[in-house]
């Protein structure tokens, strides 16, 4: 067997291999370890935007529903959405909460999405409708759709 450090061929293949292997693995430790640190800092936030999107979709139905009604209509208002079952893997909850930037000038109410596991809370205005329509109901994402009904005792209804 020759000595494989005192070689002057420039033949010594398993040093080489060892190098290689050894960097290969290196490097995809670090990879890993970045990409978990990557995926657990923006999960939330990704949460965040896609409840602002729903919570967005929710507000727009109520506000098309609230200016239907209103145009002198004397029935009731019905329409369903369909939401994602899980953001995330978590499911969520759609309800009205009164809204976290209350003023005097902006004294309605909020479409308040939350996630329990995840400590996830976003609430968007409710200012395009009358602060005389009173919201109510709950609903929860697990159904893959949204109820929104108008009756005509000017109440809206999520379930």
């Amino acid at each position: 067997m020759t000595n494989i450090f005192h070689d002057q061929s420039a033949q010594a293949l398993p040093i080489s291999y060892i190098l290689t292997f050894t960097l290969s693995v290196g490097l995809l430790v670090i990879v890993i370890i970045s990409y978990q640190v990557m995926v657990a800092g923006t999960s939330k936030q990704a949460m965040r935007v896609s409840y602002a999107d729903i919570g967005n979709d929710v507000a727009g139905t109520i506000a098309d529903i609230y200016l239907t009604a209103s145009a002198g209509s004397t029935g009731n208002v019905t329409r369903t959405i369909r939401i994602p079952t899980e953001v995330a893997g978590e499911g969520y909850i759609i309800e009205p909460s009164d809204s976290p930037f209350t003023t005097e000038y902006n004294p309605n109410e909020a479409i308040k999405i939350s996630a329990e596991h995840a400590n996830v809370v976003v609430y968007v205005p409710l200012s395009n409708i009358d602060q005389s329509i009173d919201v109510s109901g709950k609903a929860y994402s697990g159904a893959g759709e949204l109820k929104v009904e108008y009756d005509i005792n000017k109440t809206i209804t999520l379930s």
